[in-house]
């Protein structure tokens, strides 16, 4: 398998596929609509990179959790009080 990775179980990419037209595309698109997770191709390491930064960026969307948000800096106390309410 050349240049593959797997980042958090939900893309992996891979360099170079022995498989059939249907098999790809049951990997690289179909498994995503029904399990979540998919295959991508890409023998380039710098597109390999965007493709799956551009994948995290795409699900964190979808989860709401790509903005930016403001820290809130708390003491213990402040966090006891959290965990009591």
């Amino acid at each position: 398998m050349k240049g593959s990775s797997v980042s958090g179980n939900i893309l992996l990419l891979q360099g170079s596929t022995p498989y059939s037209e249907f098999i790809c595309d049951y990997l690289f698109k179909d498994l995503e609509k029904i399990y979540g997770g998919m295959w991508d191709l890409e023998a380039d390491p710098i597109k390999h990179a965007q493709k799956m930064i551009a994948h995290i960026d795409k699900k964190r969307r979808e989860l709401g959790i790509d903005m930016a948000r403001e820290r809130v800096l708390m003491d213990m106390a402040d966090r006891q009080k959290l965990e009591t309410a």
